[in-house]
């Protein structure tokens, strides 16, 4: 008899569970809305592995890394994406364990406890209704706001790393210089890379750093005639030196600075995130087959300088750098953003076609795989593509093909290899000043009209406000104009009646101005500096500028040129938050080398 009545319990707390009105009120519970002050809180506790580690042991620094998260009780309303990040990754190093509990007065709200049976089998509903929430209510309740708490946290660390990549791959490139990257190193020795202002190779070299004593390593003595004899051969450019951030990045600094400063060079201290995972992948191989596998990084932090986007996409999200705890967000969404990310930063700044990669070329709208290898071939069969027009001449780019990509991909008045590699065909497509612009080749009509149908004092204004903003004389070289008789007081004013007048044409004219007098800009070109900073020189109270490397929400982490990134933390930011990349002016608050964390204000 015991036995029925056990099976009917079971029985009958399956179907209490299956209730409309019990499936109603887990949701309600699960939305962490307070209902009915149903109290739901997370707690974590330590694991038997994580109190059993010894100082010797490999993990026992975990447990100072996650020691806020040893003992946590929050309300699961309060609970920050953040943090619910930080839980789950220690739960997968078995630092510890967290769960979700929903406090006992939900048993007064079992829609079971009001239903009424005849009195004979009123201890029956009891125990049904007492099982039922023990197996079923607050199990699904738990698992239910531990999915929704990581489904959210996910969704912030995505939202986080979209905003931060899409500030980085937007960093202004640095254009007109050769660049010597240093990419630091202990065991493999510090690599060196020097190319030149298109990122081609012009050298390669390695030093070492040596141990002074326990705590102290300086560069080895071939150092210095390593990188000037590296330096000697950038010729016809001016030249910057660029050092990685990561191991060691303190040591070469302090080597280098007495040359920088000899030479009067510009440095850079650049971030090296997923450098060295770049240099062993099939692309870094493709790319630089004759090149050794570890000085292939620093090749890669030079031309990081010259050209974020196109080298940047080449590594895969999770080494970026950029985001919060992105190593536990799921790797296909974002690859996912990745590619959403780099197709809206290619629609906004075009790419140069002579010198983009397959990576960024498959990006273009319109293009795939297989037409970005096609206009490579052609760039290294008949040397750099001359005009938009002759992009028709590619095979797979069909009319359609060609006015979909046509106003992403722009056509610089680039000199000729002095020494082509191959024999060029003749040329039918003479350079236009236009495709270096964002307007689309079907619009070039109207282009051409807004020269003719203003005064030639009228467009020498249009384009004299062009030169300005983009420091170039190409919408010069469209007018033909002489403009250096303007006097710039009064070019707004003007510049706003002949903007007034176009207006008046229609929308696509209006279009084509935009373009033209409102190009996209990049912001945060690479800070170049003139010193380096060590980290025993600095003490709380220093006032020195650093870089935005990466937004979290509970704060920016800033480069300051001490090998490891210093906290501004959320609680001292203004409403206005700098963007990836741009340099800050900073003052040091608290200090702690031995943990490597330096918080700073921004001033």
């Amino acid at each position: 008899l015991a036995k029925v009545e056990e099976e009917a319990v079971h029985l009958l707390s399956h179907e209490l569970h299956r209730m409309e009105r019990t499936q109603a009120l887990i949701q309600k519970v699960s939305e962490l809305n307070n209902y009915l002050n149903i109290r739901v809180i997370v707690k974590s506790t330590l694991t038997k592995n994580a109190k059993e580690l010894q100082k010797t042991d490999k993990d026992y620094a975990l447990l100072e890394h996650f020691k806020l998260y040893t003992s946590l009780e929050k309300d699961a309303r309060n609970l920050l994406p953040f943090q619910v990040l930080a839980l789950e990754r220690a739960a997968t190093k078995n630092i510890i364990s967290w769960k979700v509990h929903v406090s006992d007065t939900i048993k007064n709200f079992h829609p079971g406890s009001a239903l009424r049976f005849h009195p004979a089998h009123s201890e029956l509903l009891k125990k049904s209704v007492q099982d039922s929430i023990k197996r079923f209510l607050i199990p699904s309740i738990e698992r239910k706001v531990r999915r929704k708490l990581l489904d959210k946290a996910e969704n912030a660390a995505i939202d986080c790393f979209s905003k931060n990549l899409r500030e980085l791959l937007l960093t202004a490139p640095l254009k007109g210089y050769n660049v010597l990257a240093v990419d630091p190193g202990y065991a493999n020795g510090c690599k060196c890379a020097l190319v030149d202002e298109n990122g081609v190779i012009i050298g390669t070299a390695l030093f070492h750093l040596v141990r002074i004593d326990r705590n102290c390593w300086r560069a080895d003595a071939r150092a210095e005639n390593t990188l000037t004899a590296l330096a000697a051969k950038s010729t016809g450019s001016r030249l910057i030196v660029a050092i990685g951030n990561g191991l060691g990045s303190r040591e070469v600094q302090h080597s280098v600075a007495e040359l920088i400063q000899r030479h009067r060079l510009n440095a850079h201290v650049v971030s090296e995130c997923g450098a060295s995972i770049y240099s062993a992948t099939d692309i870094a191989a493709e790319e630089l087959p004759d090149i050794d596998i570890n000085l292939r990084s620093a090749v890669s932090l030079a031309r990081r300088i010259i050209d974020p986007v196109s080298e940047y996409v080449k590594i895969a999200p999770k080494h970026l750098g950029v985001g919060l705890y992105q190593h536990s967000v799921n790797e296909k969404r974002l690859d996912d953003m990745l590619d959403i990310v780099v197709r809206e930063c290619v629609s906004n700044v075009g790419v140069d076609v002579n010198v983009a990669p397959m990576q960024v070329l498959q990006k273009v709208a319109g293009l795939n795989k297989r037409t970005a290898a096609n206009i490579i071939n052609c760039r290294q069969v008949n040397g750099p593509i001359r005009s938009r027009e002759q992009l028709k001449q590619i095979k797979g780019i069909g009319q359609k093909c060609f006015e979909q990509c046509a106003g992403f991909l722009n056509v610089y008045n680039a000199k000729e290899p002095a020494a082509p590699s191959k024999k060029k065909r003749k040329l039918d497509c003479e350079f236009n000043p236009l495709d270096a612009t964002p307007v689309h080749p079907e619009s070039y009509n109207i282009a051409k009209q807004l020269k003719a149908s203003f005064s030639h004092q009228s467009f020498s204004i249009y384009c004299t406000s062009l030169a300005q903003k983009r420091k170039n004389h190409l919408i010069l070289e469209i007018a033909g104009a002489d403009v250096t008789y303007i006097g710039r007081s009064v070019l707004p004013e003007m510049l706003a009646t002949v903007e007034a007048e176009i207006r008046k044409r229609g929308p696509e004219w209006v279009v084509v101005w935009d373009l033209l007098a409102n190009p996209f800009t990049r912001k945060n070109a690479p800070k170049l500096l003139t010193e380096m900073v060590e980290v025993k020189s600095l003490k709380e109270g220093d006032v020195l500028e650093g870089v935005v490397r990466n937004h979290a929400q509970f704060g920016i982490f800033i480069d300051i040129g001490v090998g490891f990134d210093a906290l501004a933390h959320s609680s001292t930011l203004s409403a206005m938050i700098p963007e990836v990349n741009a340099t800050v002016k900073v003052r040091i608050s608290q200090m702690n080398l031995e943990r490597k964390r330096i918080s700073v204000v921004l001033i």
